[in-house]
């Protein structure tokens, strides 16, 4: 099970952002527990970007798409008219997700690793 942390949701077509990139890293502050597991602290920790992908429709149907094509470094979604796509950036077990413009025909998410410290960096540009 995924946390998901998103932003306002309108079910009526959205003009929203064309493009995007994943924070890097989510302070331990953005992470609030939830119940405690019994015998167990919780104990919230920087989490580092692991994952970046597209998804069509609101982020409670878990509709996560596989890509149209991949390349080295880059994964393309092509969209049919209508519907939501939404951009979602995966965290340990959290995810942020982003909705982009519902009239991108393409978007494209580029992900690259930086050397030595081995992070991972994603953004996503829709046309």
């Amino acid at each position: 099970m995924h946390l998901a942390l998103t932003g306002a949701m309108a079910s009526e077509a959205v003009a929203a952002d064309m493009s995007a990139h994943c924070p890097g890293t989510l302070s331990k502050d953005v992470l609030k527990p939830g119940r405690a597991v019994q015998g167990w602290m919780t104990v919230p920790n920087q989490q580092h970007l692991n994952a970046a992908g597209m998804m069509a429709g609101a982020p409670a149907t878990e509709s996560y798409l596989v890509p149209d094509r991949t390349a080295k470094g880059r994964q393309t979604w092509e969209f049919a008219k209508g519907g939501e796509r939404w951009f979602w950036c995966g965290y340990s077990g959290v995810r942020l997700m982003r909705r982009m413009d519902d009239k991108a025909a393409i978007c494209t998410i580029t992900m690259a690793t930086k050397k030595p410290e081995n992070a991972l960096s994603a953004s996503v540009e829709c046309k």
